[in-house]
């Protein structure tokens, strides 16, 4: 016993020291991760004030201000696999970054909101990748990937992807109070027929110029 503890005295010391630098380093690399994210945040400071402005604007994207907090709730869950994880910084997080830079140059030449809007979500993307590593990626993707769902989208983009639903909800309605035995039909088919009706070309026309031309028709 006592052999054995004299050969495992040496390796003692060093142990606590190596953990004690991993943990060291870990620190200042989670402290780095969050001057970068709060830099990205202030950099962002315009483009997020507006589209606050949206959600209070916009009953329809009022749920914007449920993202967030919701999104920092999830990763607050995720705290104990946080802790075990381990930091290592990845190159992986240059390509988010490179496409949030360029989604923002774009959105600024075009004036598209949308554009700018996604391109602060792939920025703190490609800084928690770039700085923290793929496995603390792993742990906070889907909080990340959930503030996708507090950016506006256009009206025209919407108006192609919620008309087409609008249309199949009511048909669906229709045809349970058809079931039900109450009758209803849909409005908007009922419009389009009408107008199908209305703009039908008329089949008469030669017989109205032919009659009108006809002598008899003036006695």
């Amino acid at each position: 016993m006592v052999e054995r503890s004299a050969d495992l005295a040496p390796n003692d010391p060093g142990a606590p020291g190596e953990a004690a630098d991993q943990a060291f380093a870990a620190r200042g690399a989670v402290l780095r991760a969050a001057v970068a994210l709060v830099a990205a945040v202030a950099l962002y400071v315009p483009i997020l004030y507006y589209m606050v402005l949206h959600w209070s604007h916009v009953e329809d994207y009022s749920h914007g201000f449920l993202i967030v907090p919701l999104a920092v709730f999830f990763a607050w869950e995720r705290r104990d696999e946080l802790r075990q994880a381990s930091i290592k910084p990845s190159w992986l997080g240059l390509f988010p970054l490179v496409l949030g830079s360029l989604t923002l140059a774009i959105g600024r030449l075009g004036t598209e909101l949308m554009n700018m809007r996604v391109s602060f979500v792939l920025t703190l993307i490609g800084l928690v990748l770039l700085l923290l590593g793929r496995r603390v990626f792993r742990i906070l993707a889907f909080p990340l990937l959930f503030l996708f769902l507090m950016i506006p989208l256009p009206e025209s983009l919407l108006n192609v992807v919620a008309f087409p639903l609008q249309l199949i909800a009511a048909d669906l309605a229709v045809n349970g109070l058809f079931w039900l035995g109450i009758p209803a039909r849909s409005r908007y088919r009922a419009t389009s027929t009408c107008r199908s009706t209305t703009t039908s070309p008329r089949p008469s026309t030669s017989r109205s110029h032919k009659t009108t031309t006809d002598p008899q028709a003036f006695v």
